[in-house]
């Protein structure tokens, strides 16, 4: 692979940490107000303790095991009843408060480039040739006022499968019926599946950073959410699998410690992966140092991990397999894995692919895409490799307005600037078996129009046989004043792809927008117009800028119909996010 030992100029903050997330009572009285930590990754990190040499070191797996398994009441029964505490980590305020301000003092120097004026290799400037079709279901998610303290962001996302939808947000879960969107439970807080004494974690935390996937190989749903104690310095992913494939049931959940001692475990995002060699729920984690002695939140490098999929279906007792990539190579983070779709699962051993961005600006000799594979045996023999070639890009800049990671996306009738989150790939890694067709993914993030707003870059790869490589890509930016980003891709059986995301100007509260590609489209190119899909009714408007951290747009076991849920504003305020859920069907798939 084509790589750097340059110091690093990626910048990923800790996007949904307790101090990244804003939180305050019903009330509006602050409980944290911390601002983001800007944590810098890289091999030239001034910390000794961390300090690694010049990286390049193979990725070793560690084998762990869950706390026992649980066997949940009935989600309904549980979401019958008002929760008689409110299970938070708040009640150790003190570190928390005291670390919830930028660490000064141990920052390495970086390298980063200042040209803000890189020309973007494959814009789209034009609209497209025919609109995106207009939603067949339209309902409201949830909002603000389901939590019993305001928070910001919502890290908004769900998933479609038999019959059901199940959305989360910071910090409570609800089910739907996804063919009219009427509720059929929630909210409720996920601690609620959790055994009090053998997943105590787990069952009195709700730390949010929530992900759900819907494995259609199973019929079962997946969900989980971090479980952080300051105080302790002890970190989990709390992960719960549907007895059945309906979500109002019971659970099987799990408490997973994280593997690596005084590291925390951001940002969490998961993939099904039904192969049969290679069986597992894969995650892929940012990590930042946080001990008792010092919670500083320095930069420790990627974290990927596989659980037991199919142990976690049938309730048993499940094992995790972990890589920290730190040593490996100090730069990797925000990476995703992919979560697979469509009626052909991945070959009986293909491993799971995870895949980032880099950048030039970041101190790498491209734009480019890295691709690796995760390769699981239970019991400490996984591996964790590169493709040979990392895969060139057309030219993109992740400076949106200015170096680093910044908050600049303009909004009607408000002074705030919202978060860009630009230097990671966002939510799903969308994975597709498409038989004679080959295997293919898709994915967006953001990157910087030439008139500075943010513009979505997307990406469709295929692997034929020989390993993967971009088959379509391009930047939609169609105007020089909307900025477009906080993405989210998928593809249908069909061959089709959709992209979901938030559009925001000064003139225009942040707003829903939908964009696409028939599979016939000329290359590199949108050919269905954006539609706005839903008018937002307001801007945020006070301390904090964050927006999302994600967005999710899955598709139904039909392999026809894309649902898509992200987060807007009811009205002008601090506290006033809403979600709304978006069905659509792009015509010729069948």
């Amino acid at each position: 692979m084509k790589r750097t030992r340059r110091v690093v100029v990626a910048v990923l903050a800790a996007t949904a940490l307790i101090f990244a997330v804003v939180y305050a009572t019903s009330g509006g009285a602050s409980r944290v107000t911390g601002k983001p930590v800007r944590a810098l990754a890289g091999g030239g990190n001034a910390d000794p303790e961390l300090a690694v040499g010049s990286g390049g070191a193979p990725a070793v797996p560690v084998a762990g095991k869950a706390a026992a398994p649980h066997l949940s009441e009935p989600l309904s029964a549980i979401a019958s009843r008002p929760p008689k505490t409110v299970p938070w980590v708040k009640r150790e305020l003190g570190q928390e408060e005291a670390a919830t301000e930028e660490p000064e003092g141990d920052k390495p120097a970086l390298e980063r480039s200042a040209d803000l004026g890189q020309i973007d290799g494959a814009v789209q400037t034009d609209r497209g040739t025919s609109q995106f079709p207009a939603p067949s279901l339209s309902f409201k998610g949830l909002g603000a006022n389901a939590n019993p303290v305001n928070l910001v962001p919502p890290d908004t996302n769900g998933d479609v499968g038999n019959g059901f939808y199940l959305q989360m947000v910071n910090v409570v879960l609800a089910v739907y019926d996804a063919t009219d969107g009427s509720k059929l439970a929630g909210p409720i807080f996920m601690s609620a599946l959790f055994d009090p004494v053998t997943q105590k974690l787990c069952a009195t935390h709700d730390d949010g950073d929530p992900v759900v996937v819907y494995d259609e190989y199973a019929n079962r749903f997946m969900i989980s959410q971090f479980g952080l104690n300051f105080n302790s310095a002890k970190f989990a992913e709390c992960i719960a699998v549907s007895t059945s494939g309906d979500p109002t049931g019971t659970w099987n959940a799990y408490q997973f410690d994280y593997p690596k001692a005084n590291v925390l475990n951001d940002y969490p995002k998961f993939g099904v992966w039904p192969a049969a060699n290679n069986d597992a729920y894969f995650a892929s984690f940012n990590q930042f140092r946080c001990s008792t002695a010092k919670c500083d939140f320095a930069w420790r490098g990627g974290g990927a991990v596989a659980y037991d999929r199919a142990a976690m279906i049938a309730g048993t007792a499940a094992d995790q397999e972990y890589f920290d990539l730190y040593g490996v190579d100090p730069n990797l983070g925000g990476m995703l894995p992919s979560d697979a779709d469509g009626a052909t699962p991945p070959g009986v051993s293909k491993p799971n692919y995870y895949a980032q961005m880099d950048a030039d600006e970041f101190g790498y000799p491209d734009d480019q895409l890295e691709v690796w594979e995760f390769d699981v045996n239970w019991g400490g023999t996984s591996t964790f490799t590169a493709q040979n070639t990392a895969l060139t890009t057309a030219n993109f800049s992740p400076w949106i307005c200015g170096v680093g990671r910044t908050g600049c996306i303009p909004q009607k009738n408000s002074p705030v600037k919202l978060d860009a989150l630009n230097d990671r790939l966002m939510f799903r890694l969308q994975y597709r078996n498409m038989g004679g067709g080959g295997e293919r993914m898709v994915v967006t993030h953001s990157v910087r129009s030439s008139k500075g707003q943010s513009g979505l870059r997307w990406y469709e790869l295929v692997d034929s046989g020989s390993g993967w490589s971009i088959a379509n890509q391009g930047s939609y930016s169609p105007d020089t004043a909307k900025s477009r980003w906080m993405g989210s891709a998928a593809m249908d059986s069909a061959g089709n792809i959709a992209i979901g995301y938030s559009i925001s100007s000064a003139s225009i509260f942040p707003s829903i927008g939908m964009v696409g590609r028939t599979a016939g489209a000329p290359a590199n190119t949108l050919d269905l117009a954006e539609r706005k899909v839903f008018t937002g009714l307001g801007s945020e408007k006070g301390n904090y800028n964050r927006w999302g951290d994600y967005s999710d747009l899955t598709v139904a076991e039909d392999g026809c119909q894309f649902y898509y849920t992200t987060q807007y504003y009811k009205k002008t305020g601090q506290w006033k996010w809403a979600t709304q859920v978006l069905r659509f069907t792009i015509p010729g798939c069948v």
